[in-house]
């Protein structure tokens, strides 16, 4: 099943794959796909071990070409519970509310919508290619707004997850020994640093392009 779905993903041209799983065994047939996928410039999440499936080794994070994702807390703290060797990225996966507005749920509350606090790597996992989808969506609003010609565009395909990558890393915001990304350092202000952002990606975008 998790074959099939990476060479779906494959087929439609997926900008990301979100593995909001973790395996304790390693697929050969699962690692050929995810290598595809990466020379494919497809972008690839997958979630540590933690209260679902605590295990030293996670699968498919640990493949080369996987951004392994860890949670924490709020405060960037390590949860007690998430497996934090060998990732990428850490991005909240602790007190996150989830509104409840299903048809069901709604029903059976009164007809009031109601929310519950989700928590552990699969939830920063979301989050996390969540995150890289709006850099990827500001991206190509870069490109129309410059009127980059397609076939620039298509050249700077090849540089997607090289672009992702340090943008996150931007956002840890020195921070590398938890490797805690916050994105809304950037995301929530409209001021100097939301600027330096948008300009930071402009530049990769054009000189990954090769446009100067």
């Amino acid at each position: 099943m998790i074959l099939q779905a990476i060479q779906w993903a494959i087929a439609q041209d997926a900008d990301i794959i979100c593995m909001c799983f973790s395996l304790d065994k390693r697929s050969m047939v699962v690692g050929e796909a995810v290598r595809k996928a990466a020379l494919k410039d497809i972008i690839m999440f997958a979630s540590t071990g933690d209260k679902g499936y605590n295990v030293r080794e996670s699968w498919p994070a640990r493949f080369e070409e996987v951004w392994g994702i860890a949670a924490c807390t709020a405060e960037g703290s390590k949860t007690t519970y998430a497996a934090h060797d060998d990732v990428a990225f850490a991005f909240q996966g602790e007190g996150i509310s989830v509104n409840l507005n299903l048809e069901d749920s709604v029903h059976h509350n009164n007809g009031h919508s109601r929310s519950e606090k989700v928590e552990g790597s699969s939830v920063a996992t979301a989050i996390a290619s969540g995150i890289a989808s709006l850099i990827l969506a500001t991206r190509r609003l870069i490109v129309a707004y410059k009127g980059v010609p397609a076939e620039l565009e298509k050249a700077s395909v090849g540089h997607r997850r090289e672009c992702v990558r340090e943008l996150l890393n931007r956002m840890m915001d020195g921070n590398q020994e938890t490797k805690y990304v916050k994105p809304w350092t950037v995301l929530e202000t409209t001021g100097t640093e939301a600027e330096d952002f948008i300009e930071d990606l402009d530049r990769k975008l054009l000189n990954y392009a090769n446009v100067r």
